[in-house]
């Protein structure tokens, strides 16, 4: 854990000097900070769960280089083109699953397993606004199980909001390293008048946490800044002060290939024969949790307001069962963005 923190308190310091060069322009804005919240308890349907995947927290800051990049790994991330806007970015994120009956200490089986991660992310999306397309790279760093300070966080939130404290957290794995690399590459299909644009996806994932492929597209109608001009004027005023204010509604369904999910795999069951268990325990090895659904299905849809520099989003969740033989999941998610 002593090596996991340091690790992230260097991923910062980096992050930390490239600012320091980051560009200063007055008519665009160069930095932006967000702030994401998925949770299943945010729902437009008013019916709000604490179950399957139930939250998630997460914050980078992004950034354009003035100069050329130094960082080793910033050389080597692919990019779209010698006259791309690259998007550098720092984030850390949180993400935890849970059964549906948080109140006993037992092992279920039978429903998605107590199950967490922690780790730090670099980033670098390219867009090619000439050629409208781009590409996206991250890159994971962290750990899974009791380290990940899951069960210190849902339990802290249920304390301050006076709700069912979480029992089960013991059942969790063991303390696993992440390393995943993420790959999305997008291209616009067509476009009409600034309003209206559909985009074509895929990505594909790999490493010790999840490994999986889809494709997908996605449509933006409103009033809003191209989306292949670059990520930060997604979500701040457009260049030369055009475009302050925009307010925009988006769609994107995607069936997932799923290979392998270890923050809900065999892992996850590896140590509850032996955790909390008395000599005259019954023997709880032979009671796995479901194996993973091999494709699941995803869509998302929400807006998007701005106002300068500033952006808020709402986006609303709907995925079949990750894993065999149980249900279906709502989530939501609330984002702030702050540009400068």
């Amino acid at each position: 854990m002593k090596h996991f923190l340091l690790s992230i308190s260097l991923l910062w310091f980096a992050a930390g000097n490239n600012l320091l060069n980051a560009q200063s322009a007055k008519d665009t804005a160069t930095m932006l900070l967000r702030i994401y919240e998925d949770n299943d308890f945010i729902n437009i349907y008013l019916r709000g769960t604490d179950n399957a995947y139930t939250n998630g927290t997460r914050i980078d800051l992004f950034y354009i280089k003035k100069n050329r990049p130094h960082f080793f790994v910033d050389k080597i991330m692919p990019k779209a083109g010698d006259s791309s806007i690259n998007v550098y970015g720092w984030g850390i994120t949180q993400l935890m699953y849970t059964p549906n009956d948080i109140a006993t200490s037992d092992y279920q089986p039978d429903d998605y397993p107590y199950a967490g991660a922690l780790f730090a992310t670099h980033s670098l999306y390219s867009y090619n606004a000439a050629k409208k397309f781009d590409l996206q790279t991250e890159l994971e760093l962290g750990v899974s199980g009791s380290d990940a300070f899951t069960k210190q966080t849902q339990t802290l939130v249920h304390r301050l909001i006076h709700y069912q404290e979480p029992m089960g957290w013991d059942h969790q794995a063991k303390n696993t390293l992440i390393i995943n690399v993420n790959f999305t590459a997008e291209k616009q299909l067509a476009a009409y008048n600034g309003w209206l644009e559909l985009i074509a996806g895929a990505q594909a994932s790999t490493g010790t946490m999840y490994n999986e492929v889809s494709m997908y597209p996605e449509l933006r109608i409103g009033k809003m800044s191209p989306y292949f001009n670059g990520y930060i004027t997604q979500y701040s005023k457009s260049r030369k002060g055009r475009n302050k204010l925009q307010a925009y509604m988006f769609a994107k369904p995607q069936p997932l290939l799923v290979f392998s999910d270890e923050l809900l795999q065999a892992k996850a069951a590896e140590t509850v024969s032996t955790v909390n268990k008395s000599a005259d325990a019954p023997d709880e090895s032979g009671k796995p949790y479901h194996a993973i659904n091999s494709v699941v299905y995803y869509f998302s849809y929400g807006a998007v307001v701005t106002s300068g520099h500033f952006s808020i989003s709402f986006t609303e969740t709907s995925n079949t069962a990750l894993l065999k033989d149980l249900y279906d999941h709502k989530f939501g998610n609330i984002s702030l963005y702050f540009s400068w």
